[in-house]
């Protein structure tokens, strides 16, 4: 049990949840986050600077395209934009292949050229279809994309990586330390996403992220729809992890969240919580509104 240990030892704590079991990746994640708030707070220091220092304090932030309307996406894309945004995620493998190319075509005819589109395709294709997409869409110069084949599938990515220009992004593929090696190995990828929740928290997720550097691999901050506690815990490792320079789609996505006061969004970007521990404190009235009997 970890009950009545002491929250500084996080390595201790982290082998332990591993033995108890396998997997589990979100339940030790929010672990691991009041871990380091508890070691933040005890100390007096943002999270980030127990994970290497602030090496960044905002991060550009995508605006998602998954409506699948394209007069709904060209319009609150344009708007994203305008506001300052300058990277679009289109969600894709939904529609049919030449809906989905359409699509495209249209948000980079509104956005123009100096915005980045990435696509998602959530493991949605087969490796002869991925190749001819994506070569079909790189007239509209995207940027990356996200897990095109199915997770298991990493020869596969490798295949299809080799055969296109635009750069693959692993998602679905990574979860750990040990996938990130895996991807490595197999060639799977020119890109990872990392998301805090899904790579079982701070600690591993830094771990993921050294993989990554050592190999060279950029990497991008991936999103779980968290609420304002796991998106602050994912914007503390992206201030203090250099090779995460492909941007963020982590904000809060609660309209009444528990954690205050929100996270600062200003022209396109999302800043680093300020303040010790994971620099927030908890609305307990909203709280006891989320409670269940």
């Amino acid at each position: 049990s970890i009950i009545g240990g002491d929250p500084l030892n996080r390595e201790r704590i982290s082998e332990k949840m591993d033995l108890a079991a396998r997997g589990n990746w979100f339940a030790k994640s929010a672990v691991d986050m009041a871990l380091y708030d508890i070691a933040g707070k005890k100390f007096n220091l943002p999270v980030h600077q127990l994970l290497g220092g602030l090496y960044r304090e905002k991060l550009p932030l995508a605006y998602g395209a998954y409506s699948m309307d394209i007069d709904e996406e060209v319009e609150s894309c344009t708007r994203h934009v305008q506001s300052g945004t300058t990277l679009i995620k289109v969600k894709v493998g939904v529609l049919e292949p030449r809906q989905d190319i359409m699509r495209v075509g249209k948000i980079r005819e509104a956005v123009g050229r100096g915005c980045r589109i990435g696509i998602d395709v959530n493991q949605g294709w087969t490796m002869d279809i991925a190749v001819k997409i994506i070569k079909a869409m790189e007239q509209y110069d995207i940027q990356f994309v996200e897990q095109p084949l199915p997770k298991w599938d990493l020869y596969g990515m490798a295949r299809v990586a080799g055969a296109v220009d635009t750069p693959i992004m692993v998602d679905e593929s990574l979860f750990s330390p040990e996938d990130a090696i895996n991807c490595v190995r197999a060639g799977a990828a020119e890109l990872f996403s990392i998301k805090i929740s899904k790579s079982g928290g701070l600690l591993r997720a830094k771990r993921i992220a050294a993989i990554a550097q050592a190999a060279g691999i950029p990497c991008y901050l991936g999103g779980m729809a968290e609420m304002g506690i796991g998106a602050a815990a994912a914007l503390h490792f992206a201030a203090s992890t250099p090779i995460l320079t492909y941007g963020c789609e982590v904000r809060p996505n609660c309209v009444k969240d528990i954690a205050m006061p929100d996270i600062k969004v200003e022209n396109g970007y999302i800043f680093v919580p300020e303040g010790p521990g994971l620099g927030f404190n908890i609305d307990e009235k909203v709280m006891k509104d989320y409670a269940i009997d």
